[in-house]
């Protein structure tokens, strides 16, 4: 089976299994149309994660929907591909303070703030994964200079 045929099997069987889920859970709107009109108790009850006995689960003013396995598997993939393009470009010598790792993750929160304020989903997602990469070559630089070093 190729890899679109797995991808879109596990995406239908993820669907049909949140579908399920999705029917079972309880009434989330009249939940929320009960936090309108909240007084402090109300508000207290909301705090400890706990509605109203009516409807008898824990207050969600947003239903979320899942995250499929097979779409974090392949932003894991791309995330392994964007670590190794980095390393092609600019080497595999490690970062050597924690304040050039603090920089460039600083930079590139900066980047996907911005990205957010501009409401550009994709930029928003290529910082993610900057981020995400400059984070994972931060740990396998502490590693590398071993847990006794001073940075």
């Amino acid at each position: 089976m190729s890899l679109s045929s797995r991808l879109g099997m596990s995406l239908f069987l993820d669907v049909v299994q949140w579908d399920k889920v999705r029917r079972a859970s309880w009434n989330t709107r009249s939940c929320v149309t009960r936090v309108k009109n909240m007084d402090v108790g109300g508000l207290r009850h909301l705090l400890v994660g706990a509605c109203s006995k009516e409807t008898d689960g824990p207050l969600m003013s947003v239903e979320r929907p899942p995250v499929f396995p097979a779409l974090i598997e392949e932003a894991i993939k791309e995330l392994k591909w964007a670590l190794e393009k980095q390393i092609r470009q600019y080497g595999s010598g490690c970062w050597v303070s924690p304040h050039e790792m603090l920089g460039q993750l600083q930079e590139e929160f900066l980047e996907f703030s911005q990205a957010v304020h501009a409401d550009m989903p994709r930029a928003q997602r290529k910082e993610l994964i900057d981020i995400a990469v400059a984070a994972i070559f931060s740990v396998a630089s502490i590693d590398t200079l071993g847990p006794n070093k001073e940075l």
